[in-house]
């Protein structure tokens, strides 16, 4: 059944019909908890690749809904394993759905800013979900460097002395994320803000 939705995901993919479709049924299976590991790591592993090839192709559109189930199918991965049962096995599962997730995040940037907010919200939800689980995770490093990078970029598009959104701020309303995860993205935050102050004032050095 997997090598079959795949196969019609990628021929919709190719001959760009019935995308939408073939995407909601790919949705419904990537949910579904019954499936084994060994076949979502098969799923994941297809889609990547597709995702890859559209994006080295310039087809960032097609790339976006390719990457986006791609992380769904991350992410449900993980909540279907327990931490305390896979160990450095479950932190590497999350390592690679947050480096999954922020390549994603940099193509909505491409496409469409509209789904960016909406998307990392999800994800971060998804990786404080994982980390209740097993708290050896390391903090979602690649998710909070894209986010900097992208509204360090949209605050100087659209307005020098507009500031920028916080995560916190994005994050602090949400019932289902507890203080304690906030504040270790808020504090990973914090450093990735203090690391593109400091390269940007070394730029301005040498270039005086």
């Amino acid at each position: 059944m997997l090598n079959v939705a795949m196969a019609a995901f990628t021929l919709s993919i190719k001959t760009k019909l019935d995308i939408q479709k073939s995407a909601q049924l790919n949705k419904q299976i990537v949910a579904k908890e019954w499936i084994q590991i060994e076949g979502r790591n098969y799923l994941i592993a297809c889609l990547y690749n597709i995702g890859v090839v559209l994006y080295r192709n310039k087809e960032t559109k097609e790339a976006s809904k390719v990457r986006s189930l791609c992380c769904k199918a991350s992410w449900v991965n993980i909540k279907c394993h327990r931490g305390d049962q896979l160990g450095d096995e479950f932190v590497e599962l999350v390592n690679d759905a947050c480096t999954r997730s922020a390549f994603l995040l940099d193509i909505l940037g491409q496409v469409d800013n509209h789904k960016i907010r909406e998307k990392i919200n999800d994800i971060l939800k998804n990786w404080c979900a994982a980390n209740d689980l097993f708290e050896r995770l390391l903090a979602p490093i690649p998710i909070v460097k894209q986010w900097v990078k992208m509204e360090c970029k949209r605050v100087k598009q659209v307005n020098e002395t507009d500031g920028s959104l916080t995560l916190y701020c994005l994050l602090s309303s949400s019932t289902e994320i507890s203080m304690r995860n906030i504040g270790i993205i808020l504090k990973q935050e914090l450093v990735e803000y203090e690391e593109r102050s400091v390269v940007i004032q070394n730029f301005v050095t040498k270039c005086k």
